[in-house]
């Protein structure tokens, strides 16, 4: 090549082999994620569980289930007592076994409660019908509640102890902060909000 030639050929084959190079490190990359993908992924959870046992879909506005199921195949009640929570088996005679788990704050560690998403709803939910003025509340249907914190759960996640009280208090006009004294109305209304955040 003379003085006079141009360069930028050469720069263009340099260029070239870059890119050849960059192409196939890509393409290796994409072999190894298509490879990853076609592996069994783990099943979805079907249960909730609190510290790795299954326990009640029954969660308190805290977040703490009413029981766990133990190894031995036996139910641990929650407990609370002072700000402390545990978990025991009743002996009966007003009798409980050693306590198994127990924790000194007042919402569980983070990450122990651990919440299935909820199942696909239609898009249309069915309206709960208006209770008459002649008849009292009926107290709210447990599936109803269960679904509203699994929901709240999955919307809000570790903060839904604390901001699932301040909904209630709101969808209910300041009336209580506890969705078990929520109406199946309200519980509908709640639930409807969290389902448009998804």
């Amino acid at each position: 090549m003379s003085a006079i030639t141009p360069e930028w050929p050469e720069q263009i084959e340099q260029k070239l082999s870059q890119l050849d190079t960059k192409l196939d490190q890509l393409l290796d990359q994409m072999r190894k994620l298509s490879a990853a993908g076609a592996r069994a992924q783990p099943a979805p959870i079907a249960h909730p569980t609190f510290c790795g046992y299954p326990c009640s879909w029954d969660i308190d506005d805290a977040g703490w289930p009413a029981y766990i199921h133990l190894e031995d195949g036996t139910l641990a009640s929650h407990r609370e007592k002072q700000g402390h929570h545990w978990y025991s088996v009743s002996l009966g005679d007003g009798k409980y076994g050693e306590h198994y788990l127990k924790f000194q704050r007042a919402a569980p560690p983070e990450g122990l409660l651990t919440m299935p998403l909820p199942a696909p709803t239609s898009p249309e939910p069915i309206p709960n019908p208006a209770p008459s003025p002649a008849e009292e509340p009926s107290p709210p249907e447990e599936a109803s509640l269960q679904h509203l914190h699994t929901l709240g759960r999955a919307v809000h996640g570790a903060k839904w102890p604390q901001i699932g009280p301040q909904l209630v208090h709101t969808h209910t006009n300041g009336r209580t902060n506890t969705s078990s004294q929520m109406e199946p109305s309200e519980i509908a209304a709640l639930i409807d909000a969290l389902q448009q955040e998804t």
